[in-house]
């Protein structure tokens, strides 16, 4: 089986997140890895808008999820349910997301929305056969 390549970008790159963040996400990450976006939230007192932007970004792929499914998981941890919904016994991270995943298009678009730049393919490559 051929060895996947990876291109991994610093977390600078992603919009409006702070360099404290950043350096906050480091410093926890070096004491152990995160478990899913609950974890990183917890630890690293992450705002509403700091996780949503990683996992717009794809940044949150190393915890085994995809773009939408760590949106998903980022709503819950990110947005209090209040007390109607705290007897509830399933969370939102324990469910499938039912958003529908991205596709190539949406996640190179979501990558230059996100960064201004893409580790994957350029736009126009998903464009060209129509072209």
């Amino acid at each position: 089986m051929a060895k996947r390549l990876a291109v991994r970008l610093g977390m600078r790159f992603i919009k409006g997140l702070k360099q404290t963040t950043g350096e906050a996400i480091e410093r926890e990450r070096a004491r152990g890895f995160f478990e899913d976006a609950a974890d990183l939230q917890r630890r690293c007192a992450l705002r509403s808008d700091e996780i949503t932007k990683l996992a717009y970004a794809g940044a949150l792929s190393s915890l085994g999820v995809s773009r939408r499914a760590a949106l998903w998981q980022v709503a819950e941890v990110s947005r209090p349910l209040g007390t109607l919904y705290e007897t509830l016994p399933l969370s939102f991270s324990s469910q499938k997301s039912p958003l529908p995943e991205m596709s190539v298009i949406q996640e190179t678009t979501a990558d230059y929305r996100a960064t201004d730049l893409t580790a994957g393919p350029h736009l126009l490559e998903h464009l060209r056969p129509a072209l």
